[in-house]
Parts: structure tokens; C-alpha cells; sequence
């Protein structure tokens, strides 16, 4: 079990791994740039964040960890073969499929945990 752009990292130092995304779907997920509350420079975060978010910056970020960009400026500065690449930007279909994780009760989460460790060892 892997993130996308980790796998694909991945299938760089070693081609003969694959990443598959099962056919009953996956998890979605997505990154956050925030600011905490206690921040001591809320000034120099919010500069940094509006660095990345610009296209150009936004778009090489995209590049280097593999990932989809949600920033439309910067999808227009990837190239075709990037945007194309359903383990990049996985189909309707496959989104149709797939879910986001929803917070568990602790119970259970421990259960999911343990048989998760079974299925490693």
C-alpha cells in the first residue's frame, strides 16, 4: 500500500515494480498548507503558501512528488503526458469508485491496526 507519487518514485529505482489501483477503487486523499494558530511568523507562511501556489512553482512541485495539482494555472504548464496518467489523475470511473477515510472510534481503529500488522508479518 502506497501513495501515487511515492510509488512512481519508486518504479524509478526499480522498473519492475507496479503501482495498481485496485477495481473496487481506492482511498482519496489530499494535503493541506495551513498555518497554525500559534504560529510565531503567520507573515512568512502566508508568503510561502502564496509562493507555492504559483503556477510555475505550483506546477514543478506537482512534477517532483507526483501528484495531481489542484491549482488549474499550473495544470495548464503540465505537460500532456503528465496530465494524462490515470496514476497521476485517475479516471471519473475510478474516482466514482473510491473514497476518502472518515475518522473511526478508537475501537475500531485498533482492530483495523492489528489485523493491518497481521497481514505484514
Amino acid at each position: 500500500m502506497s501513495y501515487n507519487g511515492d510509488a512512481l518514485m519508486l518504479k524509478d529505482l526499480n522498473p519492475q515494480l507496479k503501482f495498481v489501483i485496485p477495481q473496487e477503487g481506492t482511498a482519496l486523499w489530499c494535503d493541506y498548507l495551513t498555518i497554525m494558530q500559534t504560529s510565531e511568523n503567520k507573515a512568512a507562511a502566508f508568503k510561502f503558501i502564496d509562493f507555492m501556489n504559483q503556477p510555475k512553482n505550483a506546477a514543478q512541485l506537482a512534477q517532483y512528488v507526483r501528484y495531481a495539482s489542484p491549482n488549474q494555472a499550473a495544470e495548464k504548464l503540465l505537460p500532456p503526458e503528465y496530465l494524462s496518467n490515470p496514476l497521476i489523475y485517475p479516471s471519473k470511473a475510478v474516482l466514482e469508485r473510491s473514497e476518502t477515510g472518515i475518522a473511526l472510534p478508537p475501537r475500531i481503529n485498533k482492530t483495523r491496526t492489528s489485523i493491518y500488522n497481521q497481514l505484514l508479518h
